[in-house]
């Protein structure tokens, strides 16, 4: 029999698949790799972010039950920056 913490890695897993399959699914017919797509861009990126969020908290054990609130929001707060860091780099270069 299954406990909850595996079955919660393994809904975590498929998560992880869909939002990978969506990115690609996105960004297939979006034309050739050189051009370039604001809304496409956006939305892997965005799922990029919501796929890292989801490895730290349980795959990394960044999750409320077991880690300290400043390491939560120190792990929160680099992700928002490397996510606007690759936003900004995209569409400001």
């Amino acid at each position: 029999m299954e406990t909850t913490s595996s079955k919660r890695l393994a809904m975590s897993w498929l998560a992880l698949v869909i939002l990978t399959l969506l990115g690609w699914l996105v960004s297939e017919p979006a034309g050739s790799p050189l051009m370039l797509n604001a809304k496409v861009t956006l939305l892997v990126v965005a799922a990029a972010t919501l796929k890292c969020y989801i490895i730290m908290r349980d795959f990394m054990e960044v999750k409320p039950a077991t880690t300290p609130k400043y390491i939560r929001l120190f792990c929160n707060i680099w992700l928002l920056a490397l996510t606007g860091c690759a936003l900004g780099i995209y569409f400001v270069l």
